[in-house]
């Protein structure tokens, strides 16, 4: 957008009394286009230690050349830290090269978003923001999830980090011979009859078991496999699971869907539970502890 500024300004001088002087002047508000136009950046699941790049490019559409500032909150933002995961080591989860220059009129400028975790957690956030000459123009939420082996699970129920520690400290870490094992991490899956069409309905939820794609890990795929309810448990036919087992691209997830299915004889409003185990093997074999509860209706 062109803005035109008109002003006439008065010399005097005393043999001919004065001269008026035509002041004219345009200015150029900047207007610079990000690629892809999003106010997000999702970095998805990352192998711990690797590093995941994401590219955005800013182009300058005005007759003018324009300065950039990129600014990461993270940085400098002491007080919300306490919501958002960040790396052992003190280094920053996300960064953008570069983060600040010119970019010339008519002219496009690349930007790499890098984003190093170095340990586990489904919570890294941060928010990128765009200053062209100093003002604020564009803002990017992002966001990314790291694990410590490529097989991992989305869609549960477990709502927070600490939830999450707070279940697995409960799992048994000792073996049957009684020595130390790895710890067994607790997947939760809640159901709730009263949120259907009415009492006997099956309800139905998803888990998703993805496969990360790695440089560090030289292994293409993953599997999974969910063990049977032990019989000694009397709903042992009351959940099902669609597929119990299958394999996983590196870069894709499979979806398992879970079903509950009312018994006759449950009581309104009491809680059915059952418990399996869901075994992934990628780079390493792990135990999920899949904890499954239900509230029935009438």
């Amino acid at each position: 957008m062109h803005f035109q500024f008109y002003e006439v300004m008065k010399l005097s001088h005393s043999e001919s009394g004065g001269t008026d002087l035509r002041l004219i002047g345009e200015a150029v508000e900047p207007r610079v286009v990000l690629e892809p136009d999003s106010d997000g950046m999702d970095f998805g699941h990352t192998y711990t230690g690797d590093t995941n790049v994401r590219k955005f490019q800013l182009k300058n559409t005005c007759s003018l050349g324009v300065r950039y500032n990129i600014e990461l909150l993270g940085r400098n933002d002491v007080k919300g830290a306490k919501f958002r995961a960040a790396n052992y080591s003190g280094k920053p989860v996300f960064d953008c090269i570069p983060f600040q220059g010119r970019i010339e009129p008519e002219s496009v400028a690349e930007f790499q978003v890098i984003f190093s975790p170095d340990h586990q957690s489904a919570h890294y956030s941060d928010t990128l923001t765009i200053n062209i000459n100093d003002s604020p123009t564009h803002t990017l939420k992002l966001a990314g999830q790291a694990c410590s082996s490529m097989m991992y699970i989305t869609g549960s129920d477990n709502q927070t980090e600490a939830e999450f520690h707070s279940m697995a400290a409960g799992m048994p870490s000792l073996g049957p011979d009684g020595e130390p094992v790895e710890p067994v991490e607790p997947v939760l899956v809640l159901f709730d009859e009263r949120a259907g069409e009415g009492g006997g309905d099956v309800v139905k939820r998803e888990l998703e078991i993805g496969c990360i794609k790695s440089a560090t890990v030289k292994k293409n795929t993953g599997d999974f496999t969910i063990e049977a309810i032990p019989p000694s448990n009397p709903h042992s036919k009351t959940f099902t699971f669609d597929p119990t087992k299958g394999t996983v691209e590196a870069g894709s997830t499979k979806t398992v869907a879970i079903s509950f299915h009312p018994p006759q004889s449950a009581v309104k409003d009491g809680i059915i539970q059952a418990n399996t185990n869901i075994i992934l093997k990628g780079e390493t074999t792990r135990t999920c502890k899949l904890l499954l509860r239900a509230i029935t209706a009438d």
